[in-house]
């Protein structure tokens, strides 16, 4: 028990830290950097004098916390908008492969929002399980079929390219 409480504890005082760095970075600046008739003025070169040692070294801390603060937080912008586009390519790719016959589902279910497939169809399985329809909580359907609809992804993706549709596609 005395284990999980340890780190929680040290994470407890890092993540305090954290937060109370960005506090002390400007205090602890201006007194290491002002000129000294400044801090004399505003009566703060006694304390330079006698603790700056120690005001230095809580600004390179708080310095250090608040820049990988930011490099972490660019890498995670960055990451974000990489796998954001790796997912683009993915879907698309993941369209471009459908057979005619699954995109004669997707386009009837295009031109009607919505539409009622038998539950064991293949291709609409294979549609459901590609994450291009979905079938809705509130779907409406008979005992053997089961109303479907697409993904906003696939909409959009038709919408930028409405050539999508129109090359393989028969009528069944």
């Amino acid at each position: 028990m005395d284990s999980i409480k340890i780190p929680e504890s040290i994470t407890l005082a890092i993540n305090a830290v954290k937060g109370f760095a960005k506090y002390l970075l400007i205090p602890t600046a201006a007194i290491i950097f002002l000129p000294d008739h400044w801090l004399e003025y505003i009566k703060l070169l006694e304390l330079k004098n006698t603790i700056g040692l120690w005001i230095a070294l809580v600004f390179l801390l708080s310095l250090s916390i608040i820049v990988v603060d930011v490099i972490l937080m660019i890498i995670k912008v960055i990451t974000d908008k990489r796998n954001v586009k790796k997912s683009k390519i993915n879907r698309e790719s993941t369209l471009l492969s459908l057979t005619a016959t699954e995109k004669y589902l997707v386009k009837k279910l295009f031109d009607e929002d919505s539409a009622e497939f038998p539950f064991n169809d293949a291709s609409v399985n294979k549609l459901e399980r590609l994450a291009v329809v979905i079938r809705p909580t509130t779907s409406t359907g008979t005992f053997a079929n089961f109303s479907y609809t697409l993904q906003t992804w696939v909409r959009n993706y038709i919408n930028e390219n409405p050539d999508f549709l129109m090359e393989d596609i028969h009528d069944e």
